[in-house]
């Protein structure tokens, strides 16, 4: 993820997140490993830690603000 305004972009396959809904969220459900273990992110690096993955979770919940 290089910038706020390119995250909240989304993709050509949808939104990358929703802001309040880290389930609805695909960045959130890849790095929480919710979908397929393969396709796990940061691709090729060392899974997130739970604190981590906790803090993407609770940040999309509260809105996704860029501060």
């Amino acid at each position: 993820v290089d910038s706020h305004e390119l995250v909240m972009k989304g993709t050509r396959f949808g939104p990358v997140i929703v802001p309040g809904d880290p389930l609805s969220s695909s960045l959130y459900r890849l790095v929480a490993g919710k979908v397929d273990a393969s396709i796990r992110m940061p691709h090729g690096k060392e899974k997130l830690s739970d604190k981590e993955i906790e803090a993407v979770e609770s940040w999309i919940a509260q809105g996704a603000k860029n501060d």
